[in-house]
C-alpha cells in the first residue's frame, strides 16, 4: 500500500507526462495543389558500393527514394506518390504533404483523380498551420486538424 503523498506524487507525474504541449497555429495563405505521381524503376549493373549503406540488407532511403536491392546487381527504386500544399508564410513559400491526412480522413486507400480535384476545388484561400522540428533540426508545417477535418468536410459535401 501507497503512502497518500507518494500516491499524489505519483498522480502528478502521471499528468505530467500524459499533458499534450500547447502547439501555436499559424494563419497560412494557401497558393496551390501539386500532384507528383510515383514512380517505380528497376536498374541493373549497380554496384553495393554505389548505394548509401554499400549493399546491406533491408529497404535505403535516398533523397526520398526507397531503394531495395534485388540481387545479382539489380536495385528498385520507389518514390511514394505525394499530394503538396503550397502555402506562403511570410513572404515564405513552404509545402505541406497532404495524402496522408486526405486518405485516414476521406478514408480511401487511393487519391483518385476524381477526389483530387474536389479537394483543389474545396482549397481554402487561409488554413490554419502548426510549426514542427524534424530530427535533424529542419522546420516544417503541417495542417491544423481542426482546418484539416474542416476541409475534409467540405470535400464529402462536394461530392
Amino acid at each position: 500500500m501507497l503512502f497518500s503523498d507518494q500516491e499524489t506524487d505519483l498522480r502528478n507525474n502521471q499528468a505530467r507526462s500524459t499533458k499534450m504541449e500547447a502547439k501555436t497555429t499559424i494563419e497560412a495563405k494557401t497558393t496551390e495543389m501539386v500532384y507528383k505521381a510515383s514512380q517505380i524503376d528497376c536498374r541493373s549493373g549497380i554496384k553495393a558500393h554505389e548505394v548509401k549503406g554499400g549493399g546491406c540488407w533491408g529497404p535505403e532511403f535516398i533523397e526520398g527514394r526507397r531503394v531495395v536491392g534485388g540481387g545479382n546487381g539489380t536495385y528498385v527504386t520507389a518514390t511514394p506518390a505525394r499530394f503538396i500544399l503550397w502555402i506562403k508564410i511570410e513572404d515564405e513559400k513552404h509545402e505541406i504533404w497532404t495524402e496522408r491526412i486526405f486518405r485516414s480522413l476521406l478514408e480511401t486507400k487511393r487519391l483518385t483523380a476524381k477526389i483530387r480535384s474536389r479537394i483543389e476545388a474545396t482549397m481554402p484561400k487561409v488554413v490554419a498551420v502548426e510549426e514542427q522540428q524534424g530530427r535533424r533540426g529542419r522546420k516544417y508545417y503541417t495542417l491544423a486538424e481542426d482546418t484539416a477535418i474542416a476541409w475534409a468536410l467540405k470535400v464529402l459535401e462536394s461530392a
